[in-house]
C-alpha cells in the first residue's frame, strides 16, 4: 500500500512503531492519519484505511458518540483534553480503558482545523484498581467482621506493644475491668493490676518478644474486683512484615471453675488412695492370717478326733481364697481405671506359670472333682507383665472352674499362632454361654451376679480386668461358647517385644 506522501518518513515511522493509539482529525471529525497500533485496534491493517473515515465507521454507537462529544468540546473551546479515561471495545467485544489526551490544530490565523489525540491502553491498570478496590472492602468487611468475633468473645483478647501497654482489647475485656475501651488502650499493666501481679505478667511478655516464640496454654492468676480468679492464657508475638516484633496478642479465657474442680478432684484421689490404702493393708492383713491358721489345721487335721472339723476348716479356706481373689480383682480394678497400674512386660516362659495358677487353683477343682490339663505343642514364651498375666489365667480358670460341672475338665492350650503373638485357650465342660449373655461378657455396666454350678457367686469384675489388661499388652480376648456345650476364652499375648 502506497503511503501519502505529504507526510514525512519520520512521522511515518512514529505512526507506524508507536504502541499508543495516535490518531489526527480535520475539522469534520474525520480520520486523516493514525498510528498502527489504533488502526488494528479498530480491525484495520493499516493506518492507511482509516483516512477520511470518521468515529461512527469505525467503532460502537456507543462509544462513538463518547469521542465524538470530546472531539467537538476540544475544537471548538480549543481547551485541551488531559487524562481522560475512555472505555473502548475490543475486536473479540471485551472492555478496555484509554487514558486520553487531545489538542486543538490550528491553522496559521488561529483557526481550529482538526485535533491531535494519544490514547494509552490502561486496561491492565483499571482492572487492577478494581481488583484492588474490590479486596480492600473485603478486607473492611473481614476487619468489621473480625471486630465482631473479638468483642463476643467469652475471654480476655488483648494486643499490646512492646513498652507493656494495652493497644487494642475486646468489649469482653474491658467490661471485666469496668472500663470502656478507649479506657483501657493506651494504660499499662500497672495501671490496673497490683505491682507484683503486673511484673508476672511482663516477665511472660518479655519472654515472647525476646524469643519470638510463643506462650500456650498457661494457667496464672488473675485478679478482679470480685476476687482472685484463675484465667488460662496463650500469648503469641505480633510481627511486622519484615519479621520484628512490635508486640504481642495473648487471649485468657476463665479456667476458675476449672480449678476448683481440678482441687476437688486432687482431694477425692488422695481420698480414695486413703481408702486403698486401708483396703489393701487392713482387709488384706486378716486374710493372710486366716488362710495361714487354715492351712496349719488342715495339714494337721488327723490330730482332731471330730470328723466334721475338716469340712469345716475346708469351707473356711475356701470362702478366704474365694474373697482373697475378689479383692485383688477389686484392686486391681481401681487401679486400672485411675491410670496407676503398674505395667512393666518381659520375657517369660509361660510352662511355669500355668504350673503355678494350677497349683492355686487345685485345691477348688478338686471338690468338684475337675482335671486342670495344659497342652503346649512346644515351648511357649510371652512378652508380658508378670503380675497380669497371672491375673488374667488365675481369673479365666477360676471362671471355668465355677461353671463346669463336677466331674468336668478344664484345658488351656497354647501355641504361636505368628511371628508376633501367642493365642492361649482356657476350655471348660461347663454350662456355656447363650448369644446375648456373651455380648455383654466384658462390660461392667451391663454385667449381672452370676452363681455357678455349686452356687459360687460371681460380680463379673474377672472379665472386666482380664479384657483391660489384655489389651494393655495390645492383644484382643474372645468367647467361643454354645450353651449346655462348655466354653472357650481365647486371649492373644506378644512372643516377644514390639519392633524387638
Amino acid at each position: 500500500m502506497n503511503k501519502p506522501e505529504k507526510f514525512s518518513r519520520t512521522f511515518i515511522a512514529l505512526l507506524e512503531n508507536s504502541t499508543d493509539f495516535l490518531y489526527f482529525k480535520d475539522s469534520d471529525h474525520r480520520f486523516t492519519a493514525a498510528s498502527i497500533a489504533f488502526a488494528n485496534l479498530t480491525g484495520h491493517n493499516h493506518w492507511t484505511e482509516m483516512i477520511g473515515k470518521c468515529d461512527q465507521e469505525v467503532f460502537p454507537e456507543k462509544y462513538a458518540k463518547l469521542y465524538y462529544e470530546s472531539d467537538l468540546a476540544v475544537m471548538n473551546t480549543g481547551i485541551p483534553l488531559k487524562n481522560r479515561r475512555e472505555p473502548y471495545q475490543t475486536l473479540e467485544g471485551e472492555l478496555g480503558w484509554v487514558d486520553t489526551h487531545k489538542w486543538p490544530m490550528t491553522d496559521e490565523n488561529g483557526n481550529t482545523i482538526g485535533l491531535f489525540g494519544i490514547s494509552r491502553d490502561i486496561t491492565a491498570l483499571v482492572k487492577a484498581e478494581e481488583l484492588l478496590k474490590k479486596q480492600t472492602e473485603q478486607l473492611h468487611s473481614l476487619s468489621t467482621e473480625l471486630n465482631v468475633i473479638i468483642d463476643n468473645i467469652p475471654g480476655l483478647v488483648f494486643y499490646k506493644d512492646t513498652n507493656n501497654r494495652f493497644i487494642r482489647v475486646n468489649k469482653f475485656m474491658s467490661d471485666a475491668h469496668n472500663l470502656s475501651k478507649n479506657e483501657l488502650e493506651g494504660v499499662s499493666m500497672f495501671d490496673i493490676y497490683s505491682k507484683e501481679m503486673a511484673q508476672a505478667y511482663l516477665e511472660d511478655d518479655l519472654q515472647v518478644i525476646e524469643s519470638k516464640k510463643p506462650k500456650l496454654n498457661i494457667d496464672e492468676p488473675w485478679e478482679t474486683e470480685a476476687g482472685l480468679r484463675w484465667v488460662n492464657t496463650s500469648k503469641i508475638p505480633n510481627m511486622d512484615i519484615n519479621g520484628n516484633v512490635i508486640g504481642i496478642i495473648g487471649i485468657s479465657m476463665d479456667v476458675t471453675e476449672r480449678k476448683k474442680q481440678e482441687e476437688d478432684l486432687k482431694e477425692a484421689l488422695a481420698t480414695k488412695d486413703k481408702i486403698f490404702s486401708i483396703i489393701g493393708h487392713d482387709l488384706r492383713s486378716p486374710f493372710n492370717h486366716i488362710l495361714g491358721f487354715t492351712e496349719l489345721l488342715i495339714e494337721n487335721t488327723k490330730d482332731f478326733s471330730d470328723p466334721k472339723f475338716a469340712s469345716y476348716l475346708d469351707i473356711i479356706n475356701l470362702t478366704a481364697n474365694k474373697t482373697l481373689t475378689l479383692l485383688d480383682n477389686l484392686l486391681n480394678w481401681a487401679k486400672s481405671e485411675t491410670g496407676r497400674t503398674y505395667f512393666h512386660p518381659d520375657k517369660m516362659i509361660l510352662l511355669p506359670i500355668i504350673r503355678e495358677i494350677f497349683s492355686l487353683s487345685n485345691s477348688i477343682a478338686q471338690k468338684k472333682n475337675i482335671a486342670l490339663n495344659y497342652f503346649e505343642p512346644e515351648e511357649i514364651t510371652v512378652f508380658a507383665d508378670q503380675n497380669m498375666i497371672h491375673t488374667i489365667l488365675r481369673n479365666l480358670i477360676s471362671n471355668a472352674i465355677k461353671f463346669t460341672n463336677s466331674d468336668g475338665k478344664i484345658d488351656v492350650n497354647a501355641s504361636q499362632v505368628d511371628d508376633n503373638f501367642v493365642e492361649i485357650a482356657v476350655s471348660d465342660t461347663g454350662v456355656g454361654i447363650g448369644e446375648e449373655a456373651q455380648k455383654k461378657l466384658f462390660s461392667l455396666a451391663s454385667n449381672k451376679l452370676t452363681y455357678g454350678t455349686a452356687n459360687e457367686k460371681g460380680i463379673g469384675l474377672g472379665l472386666i480386668l482380664c479384657k483391660d489388661f489384655v489389651e494393655k499388652h495390645g492383644g484382643k480376648i474372645w468367647v467361643e461358647s454354645e450353651l449346655g456345650k462348655g466354653s472357650t476364652f481365647k486371649f492373644m499375648l506378644p512372643s516377644k517385644k514390639i519392633n524387638e
